[in-house]
């Protein structure tokens, strides 16, 4: 896809963002990540994120990309985003999730709907 941008992740952020806690994810302003943001000087249109962890991966809306100033005084700031500007991405829906992290949901969805089958057969009712 064109407009979808790969990042590797940690897993607690990508759970973190997975389940709704985490909205913005970050990242150095640096020459790596301007060839990844930028075009002919201009911030690229990336519509979704790939991020993953492992073999464990998710697509999540992108609502917007910008540069801005990095709100963490300098001497607390982590070591992968120490630079005073940093990339901000406003993450939005999760659009998709693999199987290895949607397994339990997939487990609840299953008994959902055999509930639903059992009270069907038991009203009498076709499930075909």
């Amino acid at each position: 896809m064109e407009n979808q941008l790969s990042l590797r992740i940690k897993k607690q952020y990508f759970e973190a963002i997975v389940n709704g806690q985490k909205t913005w994810e970050f990242r150095q302003d640096n020459e790596h990540y301007n060839k990844i943001f930028l075009k002919d000087g201009k911030i690229k249109n990336l519509d979704v994120l790939k991020i993953y962890y492992n073999d464990v991966f998710a697509i999540v809306e992108i609502l917007e990309i910008r540069r801005t100033a990095n709100p963490i005084p300098e001497e607390d700031r982590l070591p992968y985003l120490r630079t005073d500007v940093i990339w901000a991405l406003r993450l939005g829906k999760v659009l998709w999730v693999n199987e290895f992290v949607q397994e339990n949901k997939l487990y609840e969805n299953v008994a959902n709907i055999m509930d639903m089958v059992e009270e069907m057969i038991e009203m009498g009712e076709s499930t075909c």
